[in-house]
């Protein structure tokens, strides 16, 4: 049988692409390398207002809300930070993995389970995938390949072909935690380097705690795990944690002769966070668009395709390159100027000046940025610690 699209991953990014070519009345695959959709995967699950209205995610897939948190410095000092308006969801993963690919489904996508993707051959009228199921392989074709399957499985593509990117570890864990546990983000290199850790409640005695790293990130999440636990915040030392890579910027090129990433394949990732969701989603929707429209032409070359990447870096390129500029020169910073850049936000009553902006957003970060520096709080935080900071970033380029 030949498809019209098959997709390459069945999380939610994946599963988006899959219910809108579906619901335009094509033939559309799912492959799925887990036994079964909804199992624990390491991700807060943080996602925004604007991103459960704009995708009218269920309600019921809601853990809790977050407005307001502390972050902690290397040397201890405490802010605690939060917005009148701004709203996050800590969502349930599981179930909301489960409902995305239910809504794919019955709209006619097919999904099949525990298919090891081993390679994907494009010739010039169709598309090859080499699917190892169970002890049985075989192998599928396509007018058309979406790589959803998260960091580096465009490799499937071409193995020889550099469409890897930039990336830090991400390694999380459910625990036990007092009832009374507040979220907090804490700072530094004894837990997360050039980074950030976390704790965050999603249920009266249960939150996930973890961190990103580029190096050594069991060694650091141990050390995150006794700090909380000898300091009452979580209950268990006993733990065994999940690890994922987590993409920091774009690769080279999203597209090609009859295929497209989208996700986190794609690199399409908040680059201070690593939250992928919201943007993921969002270009989901410009791929299906794209492959719409070149099914309907029966045109599904490169030069057919190449919409998609100039869409999606439309809207949200300026994020990408904004929030890597924000975080290459967080990862600059040592512990005693990060200390300092708290006295700094304290003593010039920063978080409320933030607390007044009125169209402050959990997802686009490049207009704070910007406001900042045209307030001078940044480049005033800049100049205080620019003796070891490179060129661009002291000329506030972003």
């Amino acid at each position: 049988m030949l498809y019209d699209v098959i997709v390459i991953g069945g999380g939610p990014v994946g599963s988006r692409v899959a219910y809108q070519l579906a619901r335009a009345g094509y033939e559309i695959k799912v492959l799925e390398k887990k036994r079964e959709l909804g199992q624990p995967v390491c991700c807060t699950g943080i996602v925004s207002e604007e991103c459960i209205r704009t995708f009218d995610i269920n309600q019921s897939v809601l853990l809790r809300h977050i407005n307001e948190a502390q972050i902690q410095s290397p040397g201890g000092q405490v802010l605690k930070v939060w917005h009148p308006t701004l709203k996050a969801f800590v969502i349930k993963r599981g179930a909301f993995d489960n409902l995305m690919a239910q809504k794919a489904a019955e709209n006619g996508a097919e999904f099949l389970l525990n298919s090891n993707v081993e390679r994907v051959e494009i010739k010039r009228d169709c598309a090859s995938i080499f699917v190892q199921n169970g002890p049985g392989r075989n192998i599928l074709t396509s007018r058309c390949v979406v790589i959803a399957g998260g960091y580096g499985s465009c490799k499937l593509i071409n193995p020889a072909t550099d469409m890897t990117c930039d990336y830090a570890i991400g390694v999380q864990s459910e625990v036990k935690i007092d009832s009374r546990a507040e979220a907090i983000l804490l700072l530094g290199k004894q837990y997360a380097p050039g980074f950030f850790s976390w704790l965050v409640p999603f249920e009266k005695d249960k939150a996930f705690v973890g961190l990103m790293a580029r190096h050594n990130a069991s060694y650091h999440f141990k050390v995150l795990v006794d700090t909380l636990n000898t300091s009452g915040k979580i209950r268990e030392t006993d733990i065994q944690p999940s690890f994922r890579v987590i993409p920091l910027s774009p690769i080279k090129k999203t597209y090609g002769h009859r295929w497209v990433a989208v996700g986190s394949a794609a690199g399409q990732v908040k680059p201070l966070t690593g939250g992928g969701i919201y943007y993921g989603l969002l270009c989901a929707d410009i791929a299906a668009d794209t492959i719409i429209s070149g099914l309907k032409r029966n045109e599904l070359s490169g030069s057919a395709l190449k919409d998609y990447e100039r869409n999606w870096k439309k809207l949200i390129g300026k994020e990408i390159r904004t929030g890597s500029w924000a975080r290459q020169l967080f990862e600059q910073l040592s512990d005693p100027q990060i200390d300092l850049i708290f006295n700094f936000v304290r003593d010039k009553d920063i978080v409320n000046d933030l607390a007044k902006i009125e169209n402050l957003s959990f997802d686009w970060h490049s207009d704070t940025i910007k406001f900042l520096l045209k307030t001078r709080l940044l480049k005033d935080i800049l100049k205080l610690i620019k003796s070891s900071l490179s060129p661009s970033f002291t000329r506030g380029k972003v």
